[in-house]
């Protein structure tokens, strides 16, 4: 799943995305996870592997486009589950 976020957007991931990769193609971002005692941020060409299941929240530092890979051992409904939020999102944008 590829996403653009505008600067200084905040995506709320929520939690258990453990395994999900994340892969910045252009901009750059904050990425911080409870759970993580670390704060990740990447640059254009870089990329990271959720390992904690806490809610995950990513920061667009200027415009930046994301790509969202789910890995074979995630089982979960993550994708479904996002790609609802954000239709719904659109939804109540447009009205």
């Amino acid at each position: 799943m590829e996403l653009l976020l505008n600067k200084q957007e905040v995506l709320d991931l929520g939690k258990n995305c453990s395994g999900i990769k994340i892969v910045c193609s252009v901009g750059c971002c904050w990425i911080t996870c409870a759970g993580d005692s670390r704060d990740h941020f990447l640059r254009a060409g870089e990329n990271f592997t959720v390992e904690h299941k806490g809610q995950l929240l990513v920061v667009a530092m200027r415009t930046t486009r994301l790509m969202l890979v789910r890995s074979a051992k995630n089982k979960s409904r993550f994708f479904n589950k996002i790609t609802t939020n954000l239709a719904s999102d659109t939804m109540l944008a447009n009205m």
